[in-house]
């Protein structure tokens, strides 16, 4: 296992994997502002992972790491005993879902053991530079995050901080307690929520200090042109997992209604792909739709970079802040999403329509046709102003230079 050197304002990056193509595919883009505030930056992936970095910097090394390594879990319990019924305890206290934790609490026993046993690893890795002016950073308020602030139950003075997307904070989205979330946010020194909807979340739900807070956005790198326009075809996009959750369902009745011909592209994949097939082939024979499946994140943008699109549709359940809703207002394409968690930081009047919840299909319908009829959709300045919008609020350079310089304030005080 590497043993690092000393290194004066060292970051520790701790993050689940290292693939492009999978869900956290956004960190890589903050690595050239963190290399470039910070002396040495580590790496630490959750999962094993052969995927090759695609920024490479002479301070910048990853870190392999056996989070996962079976341990004795008997010898960790009674190592630790005294601790683990503090936080247990603690939570129990203060937590807003007291019955979850009696009733389940075999399980959270185990899950404290576990986390314990792999904060001893994390020691063993990062112990020689805890004092060292090191932040210890990680990307999800998940296992690194339990993980990490155990280890501060030992070393007061450690420097943890985190992001928060969604799945990670919001209990609505996953519908569970998230497992001894009060003890951690009492040892985190900062939490960067990408959406100020997960700022507010924290506060209202987990009564987590304002002065703790830091919305940090994630963003694009590229400075796109607007993409094609094209007012005589209506073409709708949309790009999300084919699950309950997402409700796509919705859009084909949305297009039942239309009565115009019409294009629909879907980008993504899941277990609801042949129902949703199915349901789509009852549409008019003015409908074209074209499943894509998953495809990678370069193919999805070359394809808002070239093709026609007459707006944008999202219409979850729920959601963080959606990267694909980012990722079509580069373009300058006009979105629609529903009115629900960080989903309204980037559909706004600006940028399109924001729509209930529970809408009525027919009248979503009539909204489309009616500003596709009047060329509303196409008109060039609202375009340019749906674009400037993307690099007032969603342009990686100047929102990652906003993180890199907090991380090192944090590591200076």
């Amino acid at each position: 296992m590497l043993t690092p050197r000393y290194f004066e304002n060292t970051l520790y990056f701790f993050v689940e994997n290292l693939s492009n193509e999978r869900r956290e595919s956004f960190f890589e883009k903050e690595l050239p502002y963190l290399c470039e505030n910070f002396k040495k930056v580590y790496i630490v992936p959750l999962y094993p992972d052969e995927t090759q970095l695609h920024f490479f910097a002479n301070n910048l090394e990853v870190v392999s790491f056996d989070f996962f390594r079976p341990c004795n879990r008997i010898r960790v319990l009674f190592a630790n005993l005294f601790p683990i019924i503090t936080i247990y305890l603690f939570e129990l206290i203060y937590s807003h879902n007291k019955v979850h934790y009696i009733r389940r609490f075999t399980t959270m026993l185990n899950l404290l053991i576990l986390r314990f046993a792999a904060s001893k690893k994390i020691e063993q890795l990062i112990g020689n530079d805890i004092g060292n002016n090191s932040v210890f950073y990680s990307y999800w308020f998940m296992q690194w995050t339990f993980s990490l602030s155990i280890l501060k139950l030992k070393y007061p003075k450690l420097k943890l901080v985190s992001r928060t997307h969604g799945a990670d904070y919001d209990e609505n989205q996953i519908q569970t307690t998230l497992p001894f979330r009060y003890f951690q946010l009492s040892k985190v020194n900062k939490v960067f929520p990408v959406s100020q909807y997960g700022a507010d979340y924290l506060q209202r739900e987990f009564r987590f200090p304002k002065e703790k807070i830091s919305v940090s956005r994630l963003g694009l790198v590229g400075q796109n042109a607007l993409s094609p326009v094209d007012s005589t075809t209506l073409h709708i996009v949309s790009c999300s997992s084919l699950i309950p959750l997402k409700r796509v369902g919705l859009i084909i009745e949305i297009l039942n209604q239309m009565h115009i011909d019409v294009k629909w592209t879907h980008f993504g994949d899941g277990p609801l792909l042949e129902e949703l097939v199915q349901k789509s082939k009852r549409l008019t024979d003015g409908c074209i739709v074209n499943f894509k499946g998953n495809v990678p994140n370069r193919e999805f943008l070359s394809f808002m970079a070239t093709t026609a699109v007459s707006i944008f549709i999202n219409v979850s359940e729920s959601e963080g802040l959606p990267v694909s809703l980012m990722e079509a207002i580069s373009f300058g394409v006009p979105v629609m999403g529903t009115s629900i968690c960080g989903v309204p930081e980037i559909v706004t009047k600006q940028t399109g329509f924001l729509i209930d919840k529970n809408f009525d299909p027919t009248e979503i319908a009539i909204l489309i046709v009616k500003n596709h009829n009047n060329g509303a959709l196409y008109l060039i300045n609202f375009r340019n102003a749906i674009q400037n919008f993307y690099y007032e609020f969603f342009y990686a350079p100047k929102n990652h230079v906003f993180l890199a310089k907090q991380l090192l304030q944090i590591s200076q005080n």
